[in-house]
């Protein structure tokens, strides 16, 4: 009797299993732009739009954008992540000092209802916003050239009389040993 129970449960549980949708496939194109607030600041925004391929927008998706990076050989590095808003756009500040050409990679990886979809553009960035000037070294505003100079020259007499020390040693140890 349990045996039975047990296999209509069963029955009840598989008959209320849904089936899933198909996937529609996913489609992105990345872009960027110069946007300017209020007060005049610029900023960089790279914007990748994901759509399914019937043009519907894809909104509240996590999109992973990285940049092709030639520091210690080639590798994308990651640069940040934005979510895809009402109208699909994902968008990510960006800020860099190199106008030219980057190529960049943006990656959503599907869900449920769309398919994952990897864009990468090589895009020209030029006209880029003025960014604040790199800033100093802390604490190094109150050394001085002459200061410097001193201490270098300070440097290079302990390393003099290291270096007369050891010869001195050197001269003291052949010249004992050939007086035995």
């Amino acid at each position: 009797m349990a045996a039975a129970v047990l296999l209509s449960a069963l029955g009840l549980v598989a008959g209320s299993v849904p089936i899933a949708a198909a996937q529609a496939n996913s489609v992105m194109t990345l872009t960027y732009e110069v946007q300017t607030d209020r007060q005049g600041n610029e900023w960089l925004v790279l914007l990748a739009k994901l759509n399914q391929d019937d043009g519907y927008p894809l909104s509240q998706r996590s999109v992973v954008f990285f940049e092709k990076s030639d520091i210690f050989g080639v590798a994308n590095v990651s640069i940040g992540s934005a979510t895809t808003s009402a109208v699909g756009i994902a968008s990510l500040k960006y800020e860099t000092r190199l106008a030219g050409p980057h190529t960049f990679t943006a990656v959503y990886g599907g869900d449920a209802t769309s398919t994952s979809v990897v864009t990468t553009a090589t895009l020209d960035l030029q006209n880029l916003p003025v960014l604040a000037p790199l800033a100093p070294p802390v604490g190094m505003e109150s050394i001085s050239q002459w200061s410097m100079i001193v201490t270098g020259v300070v440097v290079l007499a302990v390393w003099g009389l290291l270096i007369g020390v050891l010869f001195g040693t050197v001269r003291g140890i052949r010249s004992a040993s050939k007086g035995q």
